[in-house]
């Protein structure tokens, strides 16, 4: 895959990336980064030096595992509501076997059905969503490292 370059400015610092993200994805990193740190520098008082960029991390870096949390409670929604769709479509089954002299509102449990289906399609695309930002998160953690000196195991390379 070809290596994009883009000069970025970060806290009033220009900084040469490398990557194999889009130019536009890289500034797009950058702009966040930029903006974490005005709002750090908005509502400390007197912060110098890197503090701004440390603290900004810090707070990228509760995003990404507020994120990664949400996912997880996310995944166990979805499966809880799959559980209830495979129950619901046994039931369904189960009835219409048995009991076939049985008047039920066929509608009405299709209807169900397909609410049901609908929460779990919805549930899976919150999941994705929150998926691609945990893998942003997780590859603006990687570039910062890379950034940085780091080899992503809190050495320097």
């Amino acid at each position: 895959m070809a290596v994009n370059r883009v000069e970025v400015i970060i806290n009033s610092r220009r900084y040469a990336l490398k990557a194999e993200e889009s130019e536009e994805y890289l500034k797009k990193l950058a702009e966040h980064i930029e903006e974490k740190i005005g709002l750090v520098l908005k509502n400390g008082q007197n912060i110098l030096g890197e503090r701004p960029l440390v603290l900004a991390a810090l707070n990228i870096c509760d995003e990404y595992y507020k994120c990664e949390e949400a996912g997880r409670i996310l995944q166990k929604q979805l499966a809880n509501c799959s559980d209830k769709l495979v129950r619901a479509n046994a039931e369904i089954k189960s009835l219409k076997e048995a009991t076939p002299q049985v008047s039920f509102d066929e509608q009405e449990a299709e209807e169900k059905l397909k609410k049901t289906e609908d929460e779990l399609r919805r549930a899976q695309e919150r999941i994705r969503s929150l998926e691609a930002r945990l893998n942003d998160a997780e590859r603006r953690r990687q570039d910062g490292s890379k950034r940085n000196g780091y080899n992503g195991n809190g050495k320097r390379n």
